[in-house]
């Protein structure tokens, strides 16, 4: 491999880069316009991608957007850029979902028959986890006779958006 890449050979090499999002597609909150983008945080995930052993994402959904976004940011970036490196790792990406093993965890009896559905919410409450939008399905869902039990313990904070309170005082109803 024959880069001006001098810079990245001083680095300690991670044994395995995973990203479950990344910094060149995470959704801005939607009173930030795309200006406020500071794209040295996705450079600093591009250039762990190429240093890394091995990449891996969390869905194929990921790897695509991170790929999209990477060929886009180093495009716009003046030459030598790891343009070359990029697309070998990603050649060699995997996909590895998150999951639980099933088999190892002793589930129990479960709830009694006809007992709700118990749906749980467990991010923060902020933009990018859609908080209204999950809200908003389980009043539908609640709307047409589904019985759910929610809980919802993800962060919160002292500032609620009003489509999300407006939700809320929805299922409160």
């Amino acid at each position: 491999m024959k880069t001006n890449s001098t810079a990245f050979a001083t680095w300690s090499r991670p044994a395995l880069a995973f990203f479950q999002e990344n910094q060149i597609t995470y959704p801005l909150a939607p009173e930030a316009p795309e200006l406020e983008r500071d794209r040295h945080y996705g450079l600093i995930n591009v250039l762990s991608a190429v240093r890394a052993d091995g990449l891996a994402f969390n869905s194929a959904f990921h790897r695509r957007e991170f790929e999209r976004g990477s060929r886009e940011l180093l495009a716009a970036l003046p030459r030598p850029n790891p343009r070359a490196e990029l697309e070998r790792a990603l050649a060699a990406a995997r996909v590895i979902p998150p999951g639980v093993d099933t088999e190892a965890i002793p589930l129990g009896p479960g709830a009694e028959a006809g007992a709700p559905l118990r749906v749980l919410f467990s991010h923060r409450g902020e933009h990018d986890k859609d908080p209204a939008g999950f809200l908003s399905a389980v009043r539908v869902a609640r709307a047409n006779g589904a019985r759910l039990e929610l809980v919802v313990c993800g962060e919160s904070f002292s500032s609620v958006p009003g489509e999300i309170e407006a939700e809320r005082r929805a299922l409160a109803e």
